[in-house]
């Protein structure tokens, strides 16, 4: 007798199961569960992109950083400062000897020899200047990516903080 209850017991659970089932087929869909769905979508959407921004934006800091650990590197190896300005008025200074006194071929050889020696140095100081500029303006690059990253990662967060509610 035993069995014969649970056979009959199984057969109406399996007729339960079905049916419940059924019911959840059958029941209309709520359109507030559909709505919240959609807005989960679209926030994890919005995450992805900002993700996806923060990848970026840590690969052009990688760069930049890169960047100017060679420029540091170079302006280490430069470390005679020389002063463009006054470079400057030396050059200026030779050519003028150079134009208005009456000097022998040898004085005037030794003094374009010169003028040559200030123009390279010269070169070199303008190009040392320029790299300088180029590191500072690295280092605001990277202050500015950096403060963009702090806030993608805020984004993030507050998306994160939505998706769990």
């Amino acid at each position: 007798m035993n069995n014969l209850n649970t056979a009959q017991h199984e057969d109406t659970a399996q007729s339960n199961v079905g049916s419940v089932e059924n019911v959840k087929k059958e029941e209309p869909k709520d359109p507030r569960v559909e709505e919240l769905k959609k807005n989960i979508e679209e926030e994890k959407k919005k995450r992805f992109g900002i993700i996806d921004e923060l990848k970026k934006l840590r690969k052009k800091i990688g760069f930049k950083k890169a960047e100017q650990s060679a420029i540091l590197k170079l302006l280490e190896n430069n470390k005679e400062e020389k002063k463009i300005g006054y470079l400057l008025r030396l050059k200026e200074k030779l050519e003028f000897k150079i134009s208005t006194e009456a000097s022998t071929l040898e004085a005037e050889k030794e003094l374009i020899r010169r003028i040559n020696e200030v123009n390279e140095e010269l070169d070199k100081a303008i190009k040392s200047k320029r790299l300088k500029r180029r590191a500072e303006l690295l280092s605001s690059d990277i202050e500015q990516l950096n403060k963009e990253i702090e806030e993608k990662e805020k984004l993030v967060k507050e998306s994160e903080k939505k998706l769990d509610d």
